[in-house]
């Protein structure tokens, strides 16, 4: 899949294939390139249409239409031109025209030669035809389609003015079948063969005038020497496949594979130098045309191996084409943990980075690099390459030299969530203010739901750990990013969730920012995704953990009870009763909550004993379900006699009862359990209590733990 690895699942690790396919489905994209295909709404999916994209919710890249008729045109994209295309363009068309003069006139060129041998002059083969183009290139034009594509260099790039749609060839071209799907087939199969040969063609031309001017340079530099093309280094060189004697580029060659001086050429005529001249540099064209066929086959094969690839980003490392068609190839790529290994001790990630320094204002080129990195930073050792050689500082050069394109962005951003797991590249981000850039890019592209959900994930790995980063980003503006993106994307549940996941870190263990995140109106943001989202599992246990930890403040304790926040929290319980994670962190919230003598009364009245009560039942094998819930309950029956009486009247004994039996080894549980007892411990529960056995229950806790639980048993045991 082409964008396999810069979407995240609920741990902000990259998804797996099956993963991201239903991530995609349901965010109405094309399941295997990732292509927007359905505009989503509040009730459903509606169809889009992008002209040569999509039409009517169909990705036409990864299921083009059929041919039905020969007269189907088919879509074309249309992007900007750049002065570069122009100059490209203006290239091709001198060079196209050239050889049709040259083809024409051949036949009374080879007549000249012919006289000018009968006079003495030695003139070589290749001064000739000094433009000595490949013969795969010379067939290559000899098909009308391709030649007419050629001449009008129907590229992508080019503007609205120059692109013309593509026609399917007529159906008399096409051998004739006895189906009409074999015809299809056919057609198609013509018009992809027409799209390759292009494509080819171009790529071709590109690295032939890369190579062309590297020779010339190296021509009048002696300096200079010419290397091997990575398939000769690669081919064995035995008696039964050597074949040197015969290959034009390997005459040149010495055993040190630096050129040499060929006694036969044109060159050892003292009075020939200019003749000389032209009969090199045709000799040279004729020789890159075997040179250029290994590097252009591996780009071009779907086959192709990572090291070819690393091959050719080092011996092109001075050519910004090469290098992005060479990141290209690494973004579409799939790695194991191995394989990744082994790109970074072959210097693949020092390559890539090297690669963004060295061209930082090619959008494309860093667009690719960071696409690379994001398939490639899966694993800790890749992860800690990108920091080791300076790949950190290039990333956020490139979000800044780049800030308005969106797609750059979305990968820079999941290159960072990747590499801030380590505590290293979480210094080094900071350090080259990487939360003040994140803030910036997630503010210019507050509409692009991708870019500020990414940024969300960014920013939650960056403060997994150490409080002075996490008051860095409240302070630097991230908490306000944050509930921004929240309140302009409500409807998208996978923002929300990622979102609050970002928040819930930031406000951990730093009191200040509990403030922070309060009033930039986190607390609003928060509760109103519970309740748009109530049926989302992971929403409601995100939020529901944000809350337990926003609700240790004092002040945020009241405004959440106010704000209607223990609502939405006992519902959650209600509507996700087998899940785990909201049991245990809805608990947790209410734990916290119901110190407050306010919001006791609205835990109660909202049927928060019934549901806590109903949790612990529902886990009785969590422990941490079984702590928390004897936590809440120790707070409501504090001081109020009509909420312990209830709370024995929920059957609350006997899933306390039941906690101590199967967590006698937990010393939380075993401590929450007995305070919770001796809380509930007056006259009108003294029977029930007895019913229960929990005189014995709590001497076993004594026993096991008389630091925690002997002072509260005792207690206890004497009252009943």
């Amino acid at each position: 899949m082409d964008q396999l690895g810069v979407d995240f699942n609920d741990t902000g690790s990259v998804m797996t294939k099956e993963q991201l396919r239903q991530h995609r489905k349901k965010k109405g994209f094309c399941v295997d390139c990732g292509r927007k295909i359905f505009e989503k709404k509040i009730f459903k999916f509606v169809p889009i249409t992008v002209n040569g994209l999509v039409l009517a919710g169909r990705c036409l890249n990864c299921h083009p239409l059929d041919v039905q008729s020969s007269a189907t045109i088919l879509p074309a994209e249309v992007a900007s031109v750049t002065p570069k295309d122009l100059a490209r363009m203006e290239i091709s068309r001198r060079r196209l025209v050239k050889s049709t003069i040259e083809t024409g006139s051949s036949r009374s060129q080879r007549s000249t030669a012919s006289t000018d041998s009968q006079n003495g002059h030695n003139i070589s083969r290749n001064s000739r035809n000094p433009s000595n183009i490949p013969k795969r290139l010379s067939a290559s034009m000899g098909d009308p389609r391709l030649r007419q594509s050629m001449n009008t260099q129907n590229s992508p790039r080019m503007n609205a003015s120059m692109i013309q749609t593509q026609a399917i060839p007529q159906r008399s071209n096409v051998p004739n079948t006895s189906s009409t799907e074999d015809k299809n087939s056919t057609a198609d199969t013509v018009y992809k063969t027409a799209i390759a040969q292009q494509a080819g063609v171009r790529l071709r031309n590109n690295f032939r005038d890369k190579k062309i001017n590297k020779k010339q340079l190296s021509s009048h530099n002696p300096e200079v020497i010419p290397q091997e093309t990575y398939q000769e280094q690669q081919q064995e060189r035995t008696p039964e496949n050597d074949e040197s004697k015969h290959h034009p580029r390997r005459e040149l060659l010495d055993g040190n594979g630096s050129y040499r001086s060929n006694q036969s050429s044109s060159r050892s005529v003292s009075n020939a130098s200019h003749e000389s001249s032209i009969s090199n540099e045709a000799r040279l064209r004729e020789d890159l045309a075997v040179a250029e066929e290994a590097d252009l086959t591996i780009l071009q094969d779907e086959n192709r191996s990572y090291r070819d690839i690393l091959h050719i980003m080092k011996e092109f490392s001075e050519d910004a084409f090469c290098l992005d068609e060479s990141f290209k190839s690494l973004a579409l790529m799939e790695f194991n943990e191995t394989e990744q290994s082994s790109i970074c001790s072959e210097g693949g990630i020092k390559g890539i980075i090297e690669g963004m320094q060295r061209f930082s204002d090619e959008t494309s080129l860093q667009m690719n690099a960071c696409r690379a990195l994001v398939n490639l930073t899966l694993s800790a050792e890749c992860q800690s390459q990108v920091g080791q050689f300076g790949g950190i500082e290039s990333i956020l050069r490139a979000m800044i030299l780049h800030i308005n394109n969106e797609e750059l962005q979305d990968n820079a951003l999941s290159i960072l969530s990747n590499i801030a797991r380590l505590e290293y590249n979480q210094d080094m981000i900071v350090f080259k203010d990487g939360v003040e850039k994140i803030v910036t890019v997630m503010t210019v592209h507050s509409e692009h739901v991708n870019v500020v959900e990414k940024g969300c994930v960014a920013l939650t790995n960056l403060a997994s750990n150490k409080s002075e980063i996490k008051t860095q980003i409240a302070t630097g503006g991230g908490a306000e990013a944050i509930v921004i993106a929240m309140a302009m994307h409500p409807n998208d549940v996978e923002l929300q969730y990622k979102a609050l996941r970002a928040l819930r870190n930031i406000c951990a263990s730093v009191d200040a920012n509990k403030v922070k995140v309060a009033e930039v109106g986190g607390l609003d943001a928060i509760i109103a995704a519970m309740q748009l989202h109530r049926d989302d599992a992971l929403v409601q246990e995100a939020g529901a953990w944000t809350i337990s930890n926003l609700a240790v403040n004092p002040l945020n304790k009241q405004l959440i009870g106010e704000m209607g926040g223990i609502d939405v929290i006992i519902r959650a319980m209600w509507v996700h009763s087998e899940h785990n994670g909201v049991q245990e962190w809805s608990c947790r919230a209410l734990w916290t909550l119901s110190v407050d003598p306010e919001n006791k009364l609205i835990v109660v009245e909202a049927g928060g004993i019934s549901a806590i009560v109903t949790a612990m039942q529902g886990h009785c094998g969590s422990p941490a379900v079984q702590e928390k819930g004897c936590g809440v309950l120790a707070n409501l029956a504090a001081n109020n006699d009509n909420n312990k009486i209830q709370i024995v009247e929920e059957e609350a004994l006997d899933a306390i009862a039941m906690a101590m039996m199967l967590h006698g080894e937990n010393d939380k549980v075993q401590d929450r359990a007995c305070t919770v007892l001796r809380k509930l411990a007056f006259e009108p529960n003294l029977e029930p209590m007895r019913a229960a056995n929990v005189a014995e229950l709590m001497t076993m806790a004594a026993q096991n733990f008389p630091d925690l639980c002997k002072e509260k048993a005792e207690s206890v045991i004497a009252i009943l």
